[in-house]
């Protein structure tokens, strides 16, 4: 049964009852729109090249461009730039485990890799060596680290395949920081109290190398012995330049947010954008031009903003916690501003670069704030002022709380006897 209206065709059927009170012309629209919209969706997927399920061919990656798949894309010379490319997370995921060195790539590379260190690497449970807590050693060598070496009481962890020079490399690497001066003594006691893994049963800061990403995912776990875990992630480079670049960004990241942020929360903290100065920074510079975007974050449409106009941080994105966003902030414009990356020194450790971020050491002083330059000179706070290099030399000697704390315990024990003896003979023989 059909009716007519003024205001058009109203359907009535099933016993006379108006199942729609649309008009029918309002109807065939609304069909239209979807079966349009229905195409875009089917040109779209079909646009789409890859997913999980249909991977890209060789040396190219699968952008992830839509959330669940993409357009397959042609790696980059360098597996370090890959989060530096603007792709989102699955896409950074995906460039990083399929853009690899080959084998023949990665073993000339190291075989051009030599590192003079004085620090020796022991067994993981070697009681003569780094003298690893027996709860951390147990663990690590569960997971497969089975090799350490332990700069000025800070460990560092490698799987058994894991190349004993990149480990030396790794090793100097926390020495340039912590002894800038390379007279063999620390800087900054201080910051080691809170780095060293010694005499703590839980507790110290790790960076644990393994040949691969599933070796270092195992890693992440010793976060239950140890405050943090950092893996190395030298599988991701391409030749010695990022083989070398990785180890310090990795090295920094773990003396940055395990020290300097615990120990100098006003300058260096990382709880949130407005208490610490280079928690200021980083939102003072966030989506600016020149100025600081990380990559798994996202900018407003107005990108990029001019100085003055930065957008409201957290950004949404992956990395927007202050804890992600505002230490890759500073390792990069630290490193940037004491001379180092490939605009600085072409022969240098590779320094990724985020957008709009100059790569140039007078641009990036340029850019920066007066508060934060000032601060990165405070002698108290012992930051980074030249190029690290992963050359060291001197004789390390290991900060004087280290050699006394087995006295003083011993000290305090023999002590705890004596009153305790003292007073069982008083209350035997009143």
């Amino acid at each position: 049964q059909v009716d007519y209206f003024k205001n058009g065709w109203h359907i009535n059927y099933f016993f006379g009852r108006n199942l729609s009170v649309m008009p029918l012309r309002s109807l065939f629209v609304a069909v239209a729109v979807l079966g349009i919209y229905q195409f875009l969706r089917l040109d779209a997927a079909l646009a789409e090249n890859c997913s999980v399920d249909y991977p890209c061919p060789e040396e190219e990656f699968c952008n992830y461009d839509s959330g669940t798949g993409g357009f397959c894309e042609g790696c980059p010379q360098s597996v370090s730039a890959c989060s530096g490319l603007g792709l989102p997370s699955g896409g950074v995921d995906d460039c990083e485990s399929v853009c690899t060195d080959s084998e023949s790539e990665s073993t000339d590379s190291d075989s051009e890799f030599v590192v003079s260190s004085p620090f020796e690497i022991f067994p993981v449970d070697d009681a003569g060596g780094c003298e690893v807590p027996t709860k951390k050693y147990s663990q690590m060598k569960s997971l497969g680290f089975t090799k350490v070496a332990c700069p000025f009481g800070v460990l560092v962890a490698g799987t058994e395949g894991f190349d004993d020079v990149r480990m030396k490399f790794a090793a100097n690497v926390i020495a340039n920081l912590l002894d800038q001066d390379s007279d063999g003594a620390v800087d900054d006691p201080d910051l080691v109290r809170v780095l060293t893994y010694r005499g703590k049963a839980r507790g110290g800061a790790l960076l644990q190398c393994g040949v691969s990403r599933e070796e270092e995912e195992r890693g992440d776990s010793l976060g239950n012995v140890f405050d943090y875990a950092f893996s190395c992630q030298t599988w991701k480079a391409y030749g010695i330049a990022d083989v070398k670049g990785i180890l310090m960004e990795e090295a920094f990241h773990l003396v940055h947010q395990l020290g300097y942020a615990e120990i100098y929360p006003d300058e260096l903290g990382m709880e949130d954008y407005t208490s610490s100065i280079v928690g200021r920074e980083a939102a003072r510079l966030q989506c600016v031009a020149p100025g600081w975007t990380h990559p798994e974050n996202v900018c407003p449409e107005d990108l990029p903003r001019q100085p003055g106009n930065p957008a409201p941080s957290p950004l949404p994105g992956t990395c927007n916690e202050p804890s992600c966003d505002v230490a890759e902030f500073y390792k990069m414009v630290l490193f940037l501003s004491v001379g180092m990356g490939e605009e600085n020194d072409p022969d240098g450790p590779s320094v990724w670069l985020s957008e709009h971020m100059p790569g140039k050491r007078s641009e990036v002083l340029s850019m920066l704030s007066t508060e934060f330059k000032n601060m990165i000179h405070m002698p108290s706070l012992h930051q980074l002022s030249a190029p690290l290099t992963g050359e060291y030399d001197a004789v390390p000697s290991d900060p004087t709380f280290f050699s006394t704390a087995s006295s003083v315990s011993g000290v305090t024990l023999t002590c705890k006897w004596m009153i305790f003896v003292t007073f069982l003979f008083i209350m035997i023989h009143p």
